[in-house]
């Protein structure tokens, strides 16, 4: 498997923001998900990075592949393993979660 970089949104703004953010979205719940089946899974070769705002708040929890370009949006805890078993080591991207081009403008 080829090395990979699990990006996720941890950005938070104040609470009147009409944007939103990831971290209200319960991006720390998604982020200690990931980091638990990671390890479970014993997947050395994927590094799990939080970041700051990926762009489309609307749609967080914002969650991006790299380097397959490939951003998930509206990622729940329940997705994770999906992520992992599908995209991270089968390889094909979980359809479902993609987020559309017009949402990454």
């Amino acid at each position: 498997m080829k090395p990979k970089l699990i990006l996720i949104c941890h950005n938070q703004r104040d609470a009147d923001d009409p944007k939103g953010c990831c971290h209200d979205k319960h991006a720390p719940l998604v982020y200690e998900k990931f980091r638990s089946e990671l390890e479970k899974r014993n997947l050395a070769m994927v590094r799990l990075v939080p970041t700051g705002c990926l762009g489309p708040c609307a749609d967080g929890v914002c969650v991006s592949i790299q380097p397959d370009d490939v951003y998930y949006g509206k990622v729940r805890a329940i997705d994770v393993a999906a992520i992992l078993d599908e995209h991270v080591v089968g390889g094909r991207p979980v359809q479902r979660l993609i987020l559309s081009d017009e949402a990454l403008d």
